[in-house]
This record gives C-alpha cells, sequence and structure tokens, in this order.
C-alpha cells in the first residue's frame, strides 16, 4: 500500500447542460432499443482482432515505456507460461493453456521511480461501436490490502494512436484515447483504487473525477463508488462485486482471474468488471476511434518488497464487433421488507428486475451470506433463481425460521453474483436484510462438572458450570441460593451469592476450594441453586450438588497391646533362624543413648532384634 504522492491532479470535467441531457437521453434509448429488438439470443459478435499469445506474438505488437526519471524501468514478456507462478488458465482459455503477456514497472533497479508500459497490436483502429475484452490478473505483495509499496495499476484503453506511452504522468507531452485503471488490492483512500482518464492532445492525460468519470453510486450515498479500505463492510457494493475469496482483497481484483471490458456504443464508454458495471459516461472526449491499449503502471515512487510479487497478466485479448448487437440485459436486485421478526412478522422478500427482452428465461446467480444461519434462522436460498419467460421480474419471500434462543438482530445479506455474457449489472447489486428476535430469553442451567473435592488435597476441587443456552444481549445476573452440610465460608471458600453473565456470555463458574481442618465428621457436601429473575428462564437442572471428602479418621478399638515395661518373653513366641539371632525382651535402650519412644510414659525398655 502505498500514499498519494504530491502530483497527481485530478482534473474536474463536468458537463454541459445540454451534455448531460444528451447522455441521459441517449442511456434511455440504450434500454429502449434492448426492448425494441427482443432478440431472442447472443447476436453474433464478429471479432476483429484477438491474441490468446499461445504463441510469441511480441513482434504484432508496440510496447512503448516510460518513467519519471527517463531512464527505462519495465518487462514485458509476450508468451509468458504464468502457470509457473501457481496461477490457474485464463477464464477464456482454451484447452487449459497458460500463455499471456506479463507487465512489470520499477523493479529493474533498487532506484524507486514512477513508471508506466503499455502496448498496442500493432496497425490495428477501430472505430463505432466495438469493446475491448481481456483476461487479467493482478500480482502484488503481502495480504488483504497490500504490503510495503504494493500499489500499482493495471491500465486498460481505447481510441488510442498506438505511438506512445500511455500512464498516468504529469511531464507526457502528449496524450490521447480513453482509458480506464485499477489497483489490485485497493487501499490507496483519496487517491482512488479506481481511476478513469482522457487523453489530451498537446499535455499529459487527464484524470477525471468520480462524477465525471461515470463511476457509479450503487448505496445511494451520494458518493460514487472508486475506492475500497479495510473499514469498509463486506456490505460495501464494490466488496459485493468482487468478494474474498475468490480474490484475497475484497473490493479489489489482485490475485484472481477477472475478465474486464471496456465499450463504446452509442457515444458512451463504459468499463465493467466480471460484468459488473465500473462506469459509464458519454464519451466526450473527442476520442471515438484507435486502437486498443494494455498495460501496468505504478505513480508511487516507491519499490514492492518483495518485488516479484508485483506484476500484471493480460490473456485472451479480443475486440468484438458490437453493432447491431443489442444490449445484455441488466440485472437488479432490490428488497421490501428488509426487517423482520422471527415470528408474527411479515415476510422478507427481495425482487429480481431486467430489461430487454423479457421472451426467454433468464437465470441470475445469487451470492449469499450473513449472520443468520441457512437452515436455522430461515430456509436455504439456492445459488440462482430464473426469471420466466415473459416475466421481466421474480419476487422470492423468505419467512424467518422461529426458535426458542434469544439473540441478537442477525442479517441475511443478498448479492449478484455474476452472469457474464447473460446479462450485466448497474448499481442495485446487494440488500440487507434483519431478521430480529421476538423476544426468547435465555434459559439458566447448573451441573457439577467436578462433583468430588478433597478436603486434604488442595488440588481436587469441585466446580460448578452454570449456563445460559443462548447469550443474552444485555448483562444478566442469576441469584443463588448455597445450601448443603458444609458450611459456606467455613468448609470451603466463601462463593458468591449470585452470578453474572457479561453480555454476550453463556458460561460461569464455581470452584469449590475446601478448607481443611482436624473434625472427625462425614463427607459434606454443597448445594447450590439457581433462582428466578428477569430476563430468563430455568432448566429443570436447576439445583447440582459437590461432595467434599472428609480426610480425618476416629480412634479404633485397642485389640492389643505391648510396652516392655516388664519383661513380656514368657508372652511371645520367637522363631529364629538356622543362624545366630537375639530377639532382647526388656532391652533398655537408653544404654545405647536413645530417648525414650513418642508413646512412652518416659520409660526406655523395648524390643530389640
Amino acid at each position: 500500500m502505498k500514499t498519494a504522492p504530491s502530483l497527481d491532479p485530478v482534473v474536474s470535467h463536468p458537463l454541459k447542460p445540454q451534455q448531460t441531457t444528451m447522455r441521459l437521453t441517449k442511456h434511455l434509448f440504450r434500454l429502449a432499443l434492448a426492448a425494441a429488438i427482443g432478440a431472442a439470443g447472443l447476436h453474433a459478435q464478429p471479432v476483429l482482432f484477438s491474441d490468446d499469445f499461445d504463441t510469441d506474438t511480441v513482434a504484432q505488437w508496440d510496447v512503448f515505456n516510460g518513467s519519471n526519471s527517463g531512464v527505462p524501468d519495465f518487462t514485458a514478456e509476450f508468451h509468458y507460461d504464468y502457470s509457473v507462478l501457481g496461477i490457474p488458465p485464463a477464464p477464456n482459455a482454451t484447452g487449459g493453456t497458460t500463455r499471456g503477456v506479463k507487465f512489470t514497472v520499477n523493479k529493474n533497479d533498487d532506484v524507486p521511480d514512477t513508471a508506466g508500459v503499455c502496448a498496442y497490436p500493432k496497425g490495428r483502429s477501430f472505430s463505432g461501436d466495438y469493446a475491448l475484452r481481456v483476461d487479467m490478473w493482478m500480482g502484488y505483495n503481502g495480504g488483504p490490502f497490500g504490503g510495503t509499496g504494493s500499489t500499482e495499476y493495471g491500465i486498460f484503453g481505447l481510441n488510442h494512436a498506438g505511438n506512445k506511452v500511455t500512464w498516468d504522468n504529469a511531464n507526457l507531452p502528449d496524450s490521447d484515447g480513453v482509458w480506464f485503471a485499477v489497483t489490485g488490492e485497493g487501499g490507496t483512500g483519496a487517491t482512488g483504487d479506481y481511476r478513469a482518464y482522457e487523453g489530451l492532445l498537446g499535455g499529459p492525460p487527464f484524470r477525471l473525477g468520480a462524477l465525471d468519470a461515470g463511476f457509479l453510486d450503487r448505496d445511494g450515498n451520494g458518493t460514487p463508488e472508486n475506492e475500497v479500505n479495510p473499514s469498509q463492510p463486506l456490505t460495501f457494493p464494490l466488496k459485493a462485486i468482487l468478494p474474498a475469496p475468490p480474490g484475497e482483497t475484497p473490493g479489489a481484483p489482485g490475485k484472481q482471474w477477472v475478465q474486464v471490458e471496456v465499450r463504446q456504443r452509442g457515444g458512451e464508454v463504459t468499463w465493467l468488471i466480471n460484468g459488473f458495471v465500473i462506469a459509464s459516461r458519454q464519451n466526450l472526449s473527442g476520442f471515438d476511434a484507435g486502437n486498443i491499449m494494455i498495460g501496468t503502471m505504478d505513480v508511487f515512487s516507491s519499490i514492492a518488497n518483495p518485488r516479484e510479487q508485483n506484476f500484471t497478466i493480460f490473456d485472451n485479448v479480443r475486440v468484438v464487433d458490437l453493432t447491431g448487437v443489442p444490449p445484455l440485459p441488466v440485472v437488479a436486485l432490490t428488497a421490501e421488507p428488509t426487517e423482520t421478526r422471527e415470528s408474527g412478522g411479515e415476510p422478507l422478500r427481495f425482487t429480481l428486475t431486467r430489461t430487454g427482452d423479457t421472451s426467454p428465461p433468464l437465470t441470475v446467480n445469487l451470492r449469499v451470506w450473513g449472520a443468520a444461519t441457512p437452515g436455522a434462522d430461515y430456509p436455504a436460498l439456492p445459488a440462482s433463481i430464473t426469471i420466466p419467460a415473459g416475466q421481466d421480474s421474480i419476487t422470492t419471500s423468505i419467512t424467518p425460521l422461529d426458535d426458542p434462543q434469544g439473540e441478537a438482530d442477525e442479517d441475511l445479506v443478498i448479492a449478484l453474483a455474476p452472469g457474464i455474457g447473460s446479462y450485466e449489472v448497474r448499481e442495485n447489486v446487494v440488500v440487507r436484510l434483519v431478521i430480529k428476535d421476538d423476544g426468547d430469553q435465555p434459559v439458566a442451567s447448573i451441573r457439577a462438572v467436578k462433583p468430588v473435592a478433597y478436603e486434604l488435597n488442595p488440588r481436587r476441587v469441585g466446580r460448578f458450570d452454570i449456563a445460559l443456552n443462548t447469550a443474552s444481549l444485555t448483562a444478566l445476573t442469576v441469584p443463588l441460593v448455597i445450601a448443603g452440610t458444609a458450611v459456606n465460608g467455613t468448609h470451603y471458600e466463601t462463593l458468591p451469592g449470585a452470578v453474572t453473565f457479561p453480555a454476550g456470555k453463556t458460561r460461569a463458574t464455581l470452584t469449590v476450594a475446601p478448607k481443611n481442618d482436624a473434625e472427625i465428621n462425614p463427607d459434606r457436601t454443597v448445594q447450590v441453586t439457581l433462582q428466578p429473575g428477569a430476563g430468563y428462564s430455568l432448566a429443570t437442572n436447576a439445583t447440582a450438588t459437590v461432595t467434599i471428602r472428609n480426610d480425618d479418621l476416629p480412634p479404633g478399638e485397642v485389640l492389643f497391646t505391648e510396652n516392655f515395661d516388664t519383661d513380656p518373653t514368657a508372652n511371645w513366641l520367637v522363631n529364629l533362624g538356622p543362624t545366630d539371632g537375639v530377639a532382647d525382651f526388656f532391652f533398655d535402650y537408653s544404654t545405647v543413648g536413645i530417648p525414650p519412644a513418642p508413646h512412652s510414659a518416659g520409660t526406655t525398655r523395648g524390643l530389640k532384634l
């Protein structure tokens, strides 16, 4: 990730009132044309140019480069086998081939610089309604949102002269075409991860502001989406369009194949990724015919680390003629209502609509996620829904599944997934639905998970586990009654009279730590009973018991005694072995310096063997 340089002007390009009217009129005309033509299927799109790079076609391309220092700092490898990087075949590859063109900039030495490189097919010029389509993979160093020096741009455009380098540099003496740029990992902030440019004869290209560039305001907050950052929710439109996975950074196209299209039709220029419209505007640049362009640029003077992880690969370049080809349907996703309760509320509903010819059915792909669990909180949704033939919309109802658990609001997010070649998507990309709890209360229970404690062994404590079957939205206190034959605070460390569950927590523990004493008594018990209270109910197992084992024994009955204070030889039977042995009863052990035994009455007589 890099910070913005001081020289990166964003030149405003406001539309005049009559231009705004013309733009709107042409957009409405395009939609009307799609409905009027009523094509039964995808019309033929003649291929005007293509290169799959399966052979070395470097001689068929013109490559131009530039750097701020004037020192060439780029690579352009045609017929590059990207499988050596672990990259799978591109979406439009034939037969699983893995050859493309790989561009890098600002990697050839250790001197940080800004640089760009681009390529044009030799001797080509296109006009009228046509589209550039290409598969693109952008590599970058670091994890989500990149690492040190990671931000670079893949670039692509239309209507170029094809005789000069195209990139964002204020020192360029001349520029042309209409082109776009995107970072692989996002996170550039206000400098923009998604950019739009127009050439300027006799000067450098200028970058259009977000509104003038035609970036869409999909969430309706008044700000077109052209940058992504970690703080945005996953429902942010760009993150819904480019989720992770399959990519790594939500909202950015890096570390995955994406299908890029730049087209001009009816005076409008439109940029799409995976069938999602990123930007669309009337082409007022004056550049309405020329060559196509692909390449990469680094507008930040820092070197990626490790540098070999940053590159842009293109594969399967095609230019197709759109003359007479009706636009694809535009699919939109809306919802009403957007929230309900588990039980007793109105079902949630979302609607898919399409423009254009309604005679064939249209299958629309969906992506679903959120805190709500399919099959538990709502019936699982299919991966796609078909708008029937003859209809321009279909509405699906979702009736939440009730459960006995008290829980926080849970969301269900539905987003449109790509339908490349079948439909396109503009503003209405994602909806967030909310399922609210219907007032279920947590249920409290208790069990003795260590039901025996030992008075003599401090490591052998008893333990109660108190649980809620579901978390409370606020802190919850459960009163306790402590009973049993053991006395709280006397025979074991004091237990509290209540336990409190912080909001969101479902477990609490009570430890029974016995106190050792010299009393001779039976085993004692500790009984804990949960008490009713506000905000919860009690399970059937609301009482549990821990037993404290006693370690003291009562005195036993004396069955035999001998203190040897008189000579008891006649009272004992002595068995000697075959060798010498002595059994000296009534031996005075004080003669050998031994003091009286612990249980003697001060006498020093005993048995010596």
